[in-house]
C-alpha cells in the first residue's frame, strides 16, 4: 500500500523581503518508507536534499537579503510513502502522525506545521500449531 502526501504552502510576509531562507522538513513516520523519487515540487525552486524517511527542501527564489520564497509565491510538495508488505501486524490500526514544518528565518510563525495521520490496515496472520 501507499500514501501519497501533498502539502501546500504560501510565503506571506509584510517585510519587503518575503521569506528568507524558507525550508520544507518532513520526518515520514515509520514503518512507511518515504519514495525519495517521488518528491515533487512545484511553484518555485528548491534544493532537494532529502534520504532515509526525511524530506528536507531548502527554497532558492533569488528574494532581497538572499534566497527563499517569494511574498506571495505559493509551492505545492507531493511525495509517496510506502508500507512494507512484510511490515508487523503490531502496526495493525496504529495511527501513524505525519508532521511537515515550513520554516523561514525572518517569519513570525517559523515552526509552523501541520499534520496528516494514516491509520494502517494490516491482515493479521495466524499459523497452525501442532
Amino acid at each position: 500500500e501507499s500514501v501519497n502526501y501533498r502539502v501546500e504552502l504560501v510565503c506571506s510576509n509584510l517585510e519587503p523581503t518575503g521569506c528568507l531562507e524558507a525550508a520544507l522538513t518532513d520526518v515520514v513516520p515509520a514503518p512507511l518508507v518515504l519514495d525519495l523519487g517521488s518528491i515533487s515540487v512545484s511553484g518555485a525552486p528548491a534544493v532537494n536534499t532529502s534520504s532515509g524517511n526525511t524530506i528536507q527542501l531548502d527554497f532558492t527564489q533569488p528574494i532581497f537579503g538572499g534566497v527563499g520564497l517569494d511574498d506571495g509565491t505559493s509551492v505545492v510538495v507531493t511525495y509517496s510513502a510506502n508500507l512494507p508488505t512484510n511490515v508487523s501486524g503490531d502496526w495493525n490500526g496504529v495511527d501513524l502522525v505525519n508532521t511537515a514544518v515550513f520554516s523561514a528565518e525572518n517569519a513570525v510563525n517559523s515552526g509552523l506545521s501541520r499534520a496528516a495521520v494514516v491509520t494502517p490496515n494490516v491482515p493479521l496472520t495466524t499459523s497452525p500449531t501442532a
